[in-house]
């Protein structure tokens, strides 16, 4: 009896993997540095408060509509829309450094790096869904999401140093804009490629652009964020106070997402994407929960890799099953992602005041609590899925 081949993934694909990655690096360097940028046009406090507000409301705007045009068989046009106004704003950002009225230029364009680059992520990312073969939904958005993984381990470091150059802002935007100019080339390329085979089938009728089916696993995500931001926002304070490298913590954490991420996503085919979830978040749990005992660099680093796995792992999982759960993948994955922005929103806004307060200790263990919970919704979640 012939063995049944296992499908492989196209060029297609990994070409609009390695545009993700390009897409990540940018977005990775322009979030680490916004602040530093804003003030060094003389923004004020309520200029990056702004900044960042308005980089969320076109998030906000740009996910329905990406998920609306993947559900028409539009994928690659929205990739490539979305591409090219995040490079537009992009080259406008760097105008804002030769300008007298700079601070509010770059303010923004903040909106529309916003919108063109989460409409881009959102379509990549209900291709991978689109796209993986067989039943392997979890594996490919994985896969997508392991250039995200390595972008945002460089990025941060890369950023700061081009910062430390001569006129090192609008150099920053100007490598920033070659990134995302190098996306949309990939992107139009494997648009092309798909297109060409007629690849982009997932066509529906319902107009709605998000997927009410989906909002279950939208809701963990959004508690996932809200853990892991808590250490995106406060390393950089936290780590320098113990005599640790925050930059060391971010690489670390990286690199334990990158297999984990991948593994997760071989697995996720044969035991299920939500099943995955508890022991992912069990692991980001303990990681949060030992920070503040961390005082030297063992401790520090293990915390490091349980929370890389803890959110490598969690983020696509949960993705892969709003997108089944939701059948409309371009429709789910943007309310999928808008979980993930709320939880981003709300973690900062919550961690802030609390930080005033109540200190690191308390921040990192509410985090580590709140990514358990995620953990058992998830398994309560796959439980109602699967009774059996």
């Amino acid at each position: 009896m012939l063995k049944k081949q296992k499908e492989k993934y196209t060029v297609a694909f990994w070409l609009l993997c390695a545009a993700y990655f390009a897409l990540w690096l940018s977005q990775g360097m322009n979030g680490s540095t916004a602040a530093i940028c804003a003030h060094r046009l003389g923004a004020g406090e309520a200029g990056r408060a702004a900044s960042a507000a308005l980089f969320f409301a076109g998030a906000a705007l740009s996910r329905p509509a990406a998920g609306f045009f993947c559900d028409r068989g539009r994928s690659g046009a929205a990739v490539c829309a979305g591409a090219g106004v995040y490079l537009a704003a992009e080259l406008a950002a760097v105008t804002a450094f030769y300008m007298w009225e700079g601070a509010a230029i770059f303010v923004v364009c903040r909106l529309f790096q916003g919108f063109g680059c989460c409409a881009a992520q959102t379509a990549m990312l209900s291709i991978a869904a689109e796209r993986a073969p067989g039943n392997r939904t979890g594996e490919g958005v994985s896969l997508m999401g392991l250039g995200q993984a390595l972008a945002m381990g460089m990025s941060a470091a890369l950023a700061l140093g081009i910062l430390r150059l001569p006129e090192g802002e609008p150099k920053l935007y100007l490598i920033s804009s070659a990134c995302v100019g190098a996306c949309l080339a990939m992107s139009a390329v494997s648009a092309a490629m798909y297109s060409k085979h007629n690849i982009y089938n997932n066509v529906s009728k319902n107009a709605f652009p998000l997927s009410l089916k989906a909002v279950p696993p939208a809701l963990i995500q959004t508690a996932v964020g809200m853990a892991g931001v808590s250490c995106l926002s406060y390393m950089t304070v936290f780590a320098p106070e113990r005599g640790l490298k925050a930059g060391v913590f971010f690489a670390v954490a990286a690199a334990a997402m990158l297999p984990s991420r991948f593994g997760a996503g071989k697995l996720s085919a044969k035991m299920g994407e939500l099943t995955l979830v508890l022991p992912a978040a069990g692991a980001g749990a303990v990681g949060l929960a030992a920070l503040p005992a961390a005082r030297g660099a063992a401790l520090f680093v293990l915390c490091a890799v349980l929370y890389g796995i803890g959110t490598g792992v969690a983020q696509p999982m949960l993705n892969a099953a709003a997108v089944k759960m939701g059948q409309r993948r371009g429709a789910a994955t943007a309310t999928f992602m808008l979980g993930a922005d709320v939880g981003l929103m709300l973690g900062a806004a919550v961690w802030g005041g609390a930080m005033k307060d109540r200190g690191f200790g308390f921040i990192f263990i509410a985090s580590a609590v709140l990514f358990a919970l995620a953990g058992v919704a998830a398994a309560v979640l796959n439980k109602k899925k699967n009774p059996t």
